[in-house]
């Protein structure tokens, strides 16, 4: 029996015991952070927001598993409105509408990489609501002044990330973001 003791307690099977045991609680602790905390789950796996006073940028934190990179259109577009140009972008597209007074409506996607950026311009004070797209989260950010845009910004389980912005009401930009196709 004492043979069996000193065997089990020798210090290099001890040291690995601890290492592993170690490495098994912060795999498990930085995994529970990740299931709960969505703030660390975007920064870890998808689109970081970083707020200014004028601006706000959308940076990829790092390539996610999207990957076949699709394209999509629009399945709704407001009365009126009709389609302008396609704008490749390095890594997605940005599709424009525009009516008879010259509103433009824009529809963008993105790829997550490291390349990847989005920002939105505001002259004026905004104000932000959580919204859901079908069942993700995403934010919608109205501004003060009424002749600018408002901007409905979400990420699907791929990581690529949407924009809808123009001089709609809040139930027309969630129609169209709720309608988009893939190609």
């Amino acid at each position: 029996m004492g043979h069996l003791i000193a065997k089990t307690a020798h210090p290099l099977r001890t040291a690995m015991l601890r290492a592993a045991a170690s490495f098994a609680a912060v795999l498990l602790l930085f995994g529970s952070v990740l299931a709960v905390d969505a703030d660390a789950r975007d920064a870890f796996l998808g689109w970081m927001e970083e707020r200014f006073d004028t601006y706000i940028s959308f940076s990829a934190s790092g390539k996610t598993h999207n990957s076949a990179q699709a394209e999509y259109s629009l399945g709704w577009v407001p009365e009126g409105y009709r389609f302008e140009e396609i704008l490749d972008e390095t890594d997605g597209q940005s599709i424009l509408y525009v009516n008879d007074n010259g509103d433009i409506f824009c529809f963008s996607y993105l790829f997550a990489s490291t390349n990847s950026n989005l920002y939105l311009f505001f002259l004026d004070e905004y104000e932000t609501n959580d919204v859901s797209v079908n069942g993700m989260p995403g934010t919608l950010y109205l501004s003060h002044d009424k002749a600018e845009c408002a901007e409905l910004i979400w990420q699907d389980t791929d990581g690529t990330l949407f924009e809808i912005g123009g001089k709609w009401e809040e139930a027309e930009l969630l129609y169209a973001a709720e309608n988009i196709q893939k190609k």
